[in-house]
């Protein structure tokens, strides 16, 4: 276990790398391609609460002090809003591709405004938070 434990410590230290590499995103023309890094590394942390608490759980069996791991708590709490905003940045890029060729008689002003508004409220509410 003390061999896997130093493994996670070393995958932790890794996402708080590719988190470093994420936060220099200036170019929306690479929106898709840090919307799906982001959403990868998402999911990796994640699964790092998971792989957290199994731990803890077989440290509790063997009456061992249980791993905090609190530069993964940080770790998380920090990415979340640069989540957030290159999900809704995904979602509104992806919107706009349809909004832009589709007949004028076809859009609905209403369910792109509101989808517009669910953005904008998203965001502001998760990053202002932050930044």
């Amino acid at each position: 276990m003390d061999e896997e434990k130093k493994v996670f410590e070393r995958d932790i230290t890794k996402f708080k790398s590719e988190f470093e590499k994420l936060k220099t995103f200036d170019d929306f023309n690479q929106v898709n391609e840090f919307a799906k890094i982001s959403n990868d590394l998402g999911t990796k942390l994640d699964s790092s609460k998971e792989k957290r608490a199994n731990y803890n759980e077989r440290e509790q069996l063997f009456n061992l002090p249980k791993s905090t791991y609190e530069n993964l708590d940080k770790l998380i709490e920090d990415f979340k809003p640069y989540w957030i905003l290159w999900e809704k940045a995904f979602i509104f890029d992806n919107s706009k591709d349809t909004w832009f060729t589709q007949p004028l008689v076809k859009l609905q002003p209403k369910k792109i405004l509101n989808e517009l508004e669910k953005i904008k409220k998203e965001i502001n509410k998760n990053l202002t938070q932050k930044f």
